[in-house]
């Protein structure tokens, strides 16, 4: 990859962060394994090394966890600046993800249970959890996410629209769960724009 990225890139580097604590994770695992086979001889300092290996071990999974979030978060930095056709495999990957149907009606699927949630009246009992989405804000901009569901289901979604509109979904700070609606409806208007022209 590097020799098509260049070592600086982003996506070059996240791989590489990804590799390393991969690596970390098989020596622990490695270290794990050995400390409970010499527990099992009686080795008596061996259920000390287990504890800490464990420990060890569920930290490196966290981060193996995130730096895949970082690597899948470049690849779709790659796709929205239009570069989809590059011929990196983890970008033509996720390319094909994001152009099944089970990806596009799964993300139709979550804009459409937000404006579900909202049309409902909240339950008695739920009313001090603080909900997610602002109400107001998915009430204003519900024409445009009913576009943009439709775009979704339909045959001709672009993969950068995918991409734009499964980040729009997964990231926190995004204006789908803030209470800008002129914010949100300009992010949905861009996802259109997206998933018509690409």
């Amino acid at each position: 990859m590097s020799d098509v990225l260049g070592l600086d890139h982003p996506l070059t580097r996240a791989c590489a962060k990804l590799d390393a604590t991969r690596k970390q994770l098989l020596l622990v695992g490695a270290i794990l394994a050995g400390s409970l086979a010499a527990a099992l001889d009686g080795a008596t300092t061996a259920p000390a090394v287990a504890t800490a290996a464990a420990v060890v071990l569920a930290g490196f999974a966290a981060a193996a966890f995130m730096r895949a979030e970082a690597r899948r978060d470049c690849i779709l930095d790659l796709i929205l600046e239009g570069r989809e056709d590059f011929p990196v495999s983890l970008v033509q990957r996720q390319r094909l993800r994001l152009a099944s149907p089970r990806v596009r009606n799964g993300l139709a699927a979550t804009l459409e249970s937000m404006v579900k949630e909202i049309a409902q009246p909240p339950r008695l009992g739920l009313r001090s959890i603080r909900p997610l989405i602002c109400r107001s804000v998915i009430i204003e901009a519900y024409e445009d996410l009913k576009r943009v569901i439709a775009l979704l289901r339909g045959p001709d979604a672009t993969v950068r629209g995918v991409a734009f509109t499964e980040r729009l979904i997964t990231h926190g700070e995004s204006a789908l769960y803030g209470d800008d609606c002129a914010a949100l409806r300009e992010q949905l208007r861009r996802a259109r724009l997206l998933l018509e022209l690409g």
